[in-house]
């Protein structure tokens, strides 16, 4: 059997595309599981001693479609305590109430069960400014 030798220039140029399929693999599977997570509709309960940011939004808002990711790397890579409260559940409309929302995407932080900051809308920094706020805790 004859062995094939690669010039140094092939076995780069296989490594750089090897390299890039792998990453490129690995955001779509990231993305997948992230729609999986946006579209489900569990029901979510919040305790009164909950210390967290609550996202509240729903599966088919365009404008919750935009920053999920953005939410969901903050939470998966910089540990920021975000809980997703999908509000197209029937057992967590009871929230509408309960936080007065009126829009989504909505995000409220909660100390001990209580409110004591709110962000409605797409603004990446703001929302920000909103994790970096529970941060403190």
């Amino acid at each position: 059997m004859k062995q094939i030798k690669l010039k140094a220039k092939t076995k780069i140029g296989l490594t750089v595309f090897l390299t890039c399929l792998i990453i490129v693999l690995a955001c779509g599977g990231y993305h997948l599981k992230n729609t999986i997570i946006q579209n489900n509709r569990a029901p979510i309960t919040l305790s009164n001693k909950e210390n967290t940011v609550v996202f509240f939004y729903k599966d088919t808002c365009s404008d919750c479609r935009k920053i999920f990711n953005d939410v969901m790397f903050k939470k998966d890579f910089e540990h920021v305590n975000v809980k997703l409260v999908n509000l197209n559940n029937e057992k967590n409309k009871n929230y509408i109430l309960k936080y007065n929302l009126h829009y989504v995407p909505t995000f409220v932080t909660l100390r001990n069960g209580k409110e004591i900051n709110r962000y409605t809308g797409t603004d990446m920094n703001k929302i920000n400014t909103v994790f970096k706020g529970a941060e403190k805790w």
